[in-house]
């Protein structure tokens, strides 16, 4: 997929649909499934994590990645942009980068683009 779909599909998504596609394309979940707005994943064995909302479960993702950097910047008050960049390894290739105005919201735009941009598709 290309970056321009993948930051289009994640901002058509509800906060959980976000988790979900996270679920199946980070963690490569294949078991996830919604029953009467409840999330599972893993044969319904586990509820389906807040990744996109909480800090400790977005940071799972950026520790799948030997390099992982957030920044936060406020300009003004109550402008804030969070910056989250991961690298891949240590193979020259650049490092993915996506912003939005939360710590888990930008870790979790960026694995997307990690994973999707490198020709998987989900």
């Amino acid at each position: 997929m290309k970056r321009e779909e993948i930051l289009a599909k994640w901002e058509s998504l509800k906060p959980r649909e976000r988790d979900a596609w996270v679920a199946e394309v980070v963690f490569k979940d294949t078991n996830v499934f919604n029953v009467a707005e409840h999330w599972f994943c893993g044969h319904g064995m586990f509820t389906l994590p807040l990744y996109t909302e909480g800090v400790s479960e977005a940071w799972e993702i950026a520790e799948q990645y030997p390099i992982a950097t957030v920044e936060r910047v406020e300009i003004f008050e109550g402008n804030i942009e969070v910056k989250a960049t991961l690298w891949e390894g240590f193979d020259y290739r650049e490092p993915v980068e996506a912003t939005a105005k939360t710590v888990p919201e930008a870790i979790c735009k960026a694995a997307l683009l990690a994973v999707l941009e490198e020709g998987e598709t989900t």
